[in-house]
């Protein structure tokens, strides 16, 4: 035969024994370097899978339970009564940790929600379409979440700052000045039967340290009503209208009074004044 069509007969009788040796070799144990890094690359990624799954189910538990107590966290939930007022919101929930707490884990929610996204949004291509549709719904549902996010922070951003200074809200006066050695308060009187809530000034009142060791407020002066009548006659001004325990009060040319306290064992000496049109007086 001539040497190509020697080549052909050849050529059965070659292979044959190569073909039996790998399938020999796939059913030895002792598998080829090759073979054992595409096995364990192979494991690899059905392990980061399996991985991949189990996260997602545990967001997909942890996702709702958190829905759940950001919502329920919030006063008012059910009312239809918008509110406006940035204060009126400070007002109502400041202090409130469970709700300050629900802000923060809304932040988690987010990525919660991307987890499940993508993971629902891969199979759309096997057989799962329903759920790459479930998937859709969340991804829109977690950027309406973004955007609140981002109005919420642009509103609060744009608010001008607030300052809130402590104080002491029990009627007295002089209620911004907590380290004050004294208070003052001002007591009305209620005569008119037509108009409940006009006041007419009955007497001052003040209450202060008297150097006693208790270290308690106790009553160190009454102004009435008729003394301020007269020192307001008094061509002279200012005018003292009390001196008890190092604490003088004086009524002044335009009507406001002012309050002088003895020295304490800083040297420091503590002031107030005050007019019948402030709070609380």
């Amino acid at each position: 035969y001539p040497t190509h069509k020697l080549g052909c007969l050849l050529m059965p009788a070659t292979f044959t024994p190569m073909v039996k040796s790998l399938q020999l070799n796939r059913r030895n144990p002792h598998m080829t370097t090759l073979q054992t890094s595409l096995t364990t690359h192979s494991q690899s990624r059905r392990h980061a899978r399996q991985n991949g799954r189990f996260a997602v189910g545990l967001a997909l538990i942890i996702f709702p339970i958190l829905s759940i107590f950001i919502y329920a966290s919030h006063p008012n939930l059910l009312s239809l009564q918008p509110v406006h007022e940035i204060d009126a919101w400070i007002a109502e929930w400041h202090g409130n940790a469970p709700l300050h707490f629900s802000h923060v884990l809304m932040l988690l929610c987010v990525p919660l929600l991307i987890a499940i996204t993508t993971e629902l949004m891969t199979m759309l291509r096997a057989k799962g379409r329903p759920y790459g549709f479930v998937g859709g719904i969340l991804a829109i549902v977690g950027a309406v979440f973004a955007v609140l996010m981002l109005l919420s922070v642009g509103v609060v951003g744009a608010q001008d700052d607030e300052v809130i200074l402590p104080s002491i809200d029990d009627g007295r006066v002089n209620n911004f000045d907590i380290a004050a050695p004294v208070a003052v308060f001002c007591e009305f009187t209620y005569p008119y039967t037509d108009d409940p809530n006009a006041g007419v000034l009955d007497r001052i009142d003040l209450w202060g340290l008297t150097g006693a060791d208790d270290g308690l407020f106790h009553e160190v002066a009454t102004i009435s009503a008729a003394e301020i009548s007269t020192a307001s006659a008094s061509k002279t001004t200012p005018v003292l209208l009390s001196n008890t325990y190092g604490y003088s009060v004086y009524l002044q040319a335009d009507g406001s009074f002012r309050l002088v306290a003895a020295p304490d064992s800083e040297g420091k000496v503590y002031e107030f004044s005050w007019s019948l049109s402030d709070p609380n007086c």
